[in-house]
């Protein structure tokens, strides 16, 4: 038993093919008590099947989605190969009204203010605990995509702007379900 909850996974995302061996690993643990943060880009294939096998511990288990844009297309650029925001949403959806406790990570955003604000009011009725809003970190280091791409980067190079972010964090700072990642808080200062 540990003392504290504890990630899973940490360094792969949650895939239909290996969801038997994910469930009997996470209910090994539960079973003695222990609390789990699932964190993925849920399939909602996954979701269902986690809903229904670790039901028993709901009380012990805390799902964080990542959800960075409700665009399809910027979606499918940024993370290729992952569910479409629309297949996320669904997921965050059927673990709320399957009881789970709930959770978003908006980090990286990947959509402008408007748009992360306008993201933040269509799940938080869906959400029991906390929506977690990051930058993008190091994007010039870190991304290497041809000269036609180069237009997302910028995109969210312009989008992600102290400016822009302080404007975020001024329209949803006083929102109890609304948590800052250390890039937001590093533009804050606090």
């Amino acid at each position: 038993k540990l003392d504290r909850p504890f990630m899973f996974p940490t360094s792969h995302d949650l895939l239909i093919e290996h969801i038997g061996v994910i469930t009997d690993y996470l209910s090994k643990w539960l079973s003695v008590g222990n609390k789990v943060l699932i964190v993925t880009k849920p399939h909602l294939e996954c979701v269902k099947v986690l809903c229904r096998e670790l039901e028993p511990f709901k009380s012990q288990i805390l799902f964080r989605f990542t959800i960075g844009t409700l665009d399809s297309e910027i979606s499918k650029f940024w993370e290729p190969g992952a569910p479409l925001p629309h297949e996320r949403v669904r997921s965050l959806k059927y673990a709320f009204e399957k009881g789970f406790a709930t959770s978003i990570s908006a980090e990286p955003m990947l959509c402008d203010v408007d748009k992360a604000i306008d993201m933040f009011d269509v799940l938080s009725p869906m959400v029991t605990d906390t929506i977690w809003f990051g930058k993008m970190n190091k994007i010039s280091r870190r991304v290497h995509v041809s000269p036609q791409d180069m237009k997302y980067v910028k995109l969210i190079e312009a989008q992600q702007t102290d400016g822009n972010i302080k404007r975020l964090c001024f329209a949803l700072d006083l929102n109890p379900k609304v948590k800052w990642k250390d890039s937001v808080k590093a533009v804050l200062g606090i």
